[in-house]
């Protein structure tokens, strides 16, 4: 009997293990596709104080937290949280999303946030994002913020780059979806190429993300710690092969360079309007929203 009770306890000990908090209905979809998954082991607690207790004494690869409208208040007690537990990673689950709401997020240390209607697939990759860092520190910061005028800065870390693109995505904003899809969509170009190119993947080195909503436009403003590119010397980017945009993969694969090199063409094809500093290092995005 013993021997069987040292066996379950091996057993359990190897799962990745989820703690679901508050009411798990909502995102039952999400969490299922775990709690069906026999790799992963799902516990649940209804009320957040319930949380910290559990954090102290098990290891979980992240903590899904569904906050219902009037929950608002808990962000506050999230403050607390690298107190009782340094490394746990935290994703939100929100019924609606406002600035105030997210900007608390992000300053509690939050790995992402996500709003109704839940996008499952994206929810169930950022999971597995946070499972799979094992050595995680957060990496964004807000250093300015009005709902018209919002400056972080992020580590050079290809999972912060995603992160940082969820949490845009839940900005409100008078955008179509697939609107908000393409602006999303050319923001993380621009930005994983900052952090690729600019900040060479370190992440002791930090890119300066800065949000501008005027009356007509949405802008984003990227600035990296790199010492920029010459925009008539991009024979591994696409952009440099309207002719044929697949040329440049031979010089990537020649060069060392990873799979990719869209990032610019693709930004260009879905906000209206795209412009590099002189030297390279900074980049512009502006999306008309009227």
């Amino acid at each position: 009997m013993a021997g069987v009770n040292a066996t379950q306890e091996t057993a359990n000990a190897t799962l990745t293990r989820i703690l679901v908090v508050g009411d798990a209905q909502p995102i039952a979809e999400i969490w299922g596709k775990f709690h069906n998954d026999p790799k992963w082991r799902t516990d649940f607690v209804c009320h957040w104080q319930d949380a910290a207790p559990m954090l102290r004494h098990a290891r979980y690869a992240v903590v899904l937290v569904h906050l219902g409208m009037e929950s608002a208040s808990e962000l506050t007690v999230m403050r607390t949280l690298p107190a009782t537990n340094q490394l746990v990673k935290i994703i939100l689950f929100v019924e609606q999303s406002t600035i105030d709401q997210l900007l608390a997020a992000i300053r509690a240390h939050a790995f992402s946030y996500f709003s109704y209607p839940f996008d499952v697939s994206a929810a169930c990759h950022m999971i597995n994002t946070a499972a799979a860092l094992s050595d995680w520190v957060n990496g964004i910061e807000v250093l300015s913020a009005t709902p018209e005028y919002l400056t972080l800065r992020l580590r050079c870390a290809m999972s912060t780059a995603d992160r940082l693109v969820q949490f845009m995505k839940e900005v409100p904003i008078e955008l179509l979806p697939d609107e908000l899809h393409d602006t999303a969509q050319a923001f993380r170009e621009l930005l994983l190429n900052a952090i690729e190119h600019g900040g060479k993947l370190d992440r002791n080195q930090w890119v300066r993300v800065s949000r501008v909503r005027t009356k007509r436009t949405l802008v984003y403003h990227i600035v990296d710690p790199g010492e920029g590119f010459s925009r008539w010397d991009l024979s591994h980017a696409a952009v440099s092969h309207s002719d044929d945009p697949l040329f440049h993969v031979q010089i990537r694969e020649a060069l060392g360079y990873r799979a990719g090199g869209f990032g610019m063409l693709i930004a260009r094809h879905m906000v209206d309007e795209v412009i590099y500093n002189e030297q390279g290092n900074q980049v512009i995005l502006i999306k008309h929203v009227d």
